[in-house]
């Protein structure tokens, strides 16, 4: 799991102004081939896995738009069609009201929040403190959506700290059956009383 959450680390893209605008588990690359298609299959790749030397990488930059550096993060902004570029369902739900135009670095880190709604959403019971990074990484209100670097700092000094190691390094088990969307997941075992506010949990 710890080295899933390496996507994060693309903060660079953002920092030089690149948003990719097209994040889906389709479009992720890693340092090994096996005919085992299905990651639970290949107790090889998952050996690399533990020993931490699996890579991953985006691909697929052909819809990807470069800002000019001068240009902070809040100020850029594209066309609501661009956004439909697409899959549907692994999208924020940042353009399905009528927008105008959208945030494209906030997009990005929507789709991201999304891929890992829809993959690891239900190990909120062993992992509590992913509830409020996915939460913060999709929320419908922009101006409280993490930045990728704060999705990456949350990580590291909130989730990190508080979840247990043997959690972290093991293998990942799937979820028995879909989840629905990404925003209204629901798991008895992964109600937890959380208040959140400004960031700090209470």
């Amino acid at each position: 799991m710890h080295e899933i959450f390496h996507f994060i680390h693309w903060t660079d893209l953002h920092e030089h102004r690149i948003a990719h605008e097209d994040i889906k588990a389709g479009n992720i690359l890693i340092n090994h081939v096996s005919k085992d298609f299905f990651d639970n299959r290949s107790q090889y790749r998952r050996s690399l896995r533990s020993q931490g030397k699996l890579t991953y990488a985006f691909c697929d930059f052909d819809g990807s738009t470069m800002f000019s550096p001068s240009m902070s993060l809040d100020e850029c902004r594209l066309p609501s069609h661009v956004s439909f570029n697409t899959l549907w369902y692994q999208v924020p739900a940042d353009t399905s009201q009528g927008e105008f135009d959208f945030n494209p670095f906030a997009f990005d880190v929507g789709m991201l929040g999304v891929l890992f709604c829809n993959e690891f959403q239900h190990l909120t019971w062993v992992a509590p403190m992913l509830a409020p990074l996915l939460d913060r990484m999709t929320t419908r209100d922009i101006e409280r959506r993490f930045k990728a670097s704060e999705a990456l700092r949350f990580f590291e000094e909130e989730v990190l700290p508080q979840t247990p190691e043997r959690v972290l390094s093991s293998w990942i088990p799937t979820r028995e059956s879909p989840t629905g969307s990404y925003d209204t997941y629901i798991d008895g075992q992964a109600l937890i009383p959380l208040l959140w506010t400004n960031g700090r949990l209470f």
